[in-house]
């Protein structure tokens, strides 16, 4: 198995166990479970509509005190009404994305690494992209002057 593929299995046996064991969390670890759901006329994506009419999603999110953070989202009604570069339908049924992350701060730096894997597994090649993000702010206690 590559680690693409484990990966995703991994990330989906988390995902899942989130979403059905999160109140099995205990209630000493500060952490938290939210989940979320969305009825919309349309999926919007970069200013393209790639649905037919009404689309559903949801998803669980999970986070803890020590900044780790993890996330599962799918999204139903996509049509295959956009193309990619090469000409090929590029969305047709759904989409499920998976990411993990860690956040914190150091001082008045902060830092954000996540890991995120976006997948349409209806697509004979299990079509996907996978992406690393890094995100850093800096926080200054001292005021802003404007003239």
């Amino acid at each position: 198995m590559n680690f693409n593929k484990s990966f995703k299995l991994s990330s989906l046996a988390l995902a899942t166990s989130l979403a059905f064991g999160g109140a099995a969390l205990s209630t000493s670890a500060n952490a938290e479970v939210g989940y979320n759901a969305t009825v919309s006329s349309m999926y919007l994506w970069r200013g393209l509509d790639v649905s037919d009419g009404p689309t559903i999603s949801g998803g669980v999110d999970y986070s803890h005190e020590t900044g780790f953070y993890a996330s599962a989202w799918a999204s139903s009604g996509l049509n295959g009404s956009t193309t990619d570069a090469l000409g090929a339908e590029a969305y047709d049924g759904y989409e499920l994305d998976l990411w993990v992350g860690f956040a914190g701060s150091i001082g008045d730096f902060g830092y954000d690494i996540s890991y995120w894997d976006i997948d349409y597994p209806q697509f004979k090649d299990g079509e996907s992209g996978n992406e690393t993000a890094l995100g850093l702010s800096y926080t200054s206690a001292l005021p802003l002057l404007m003239h």
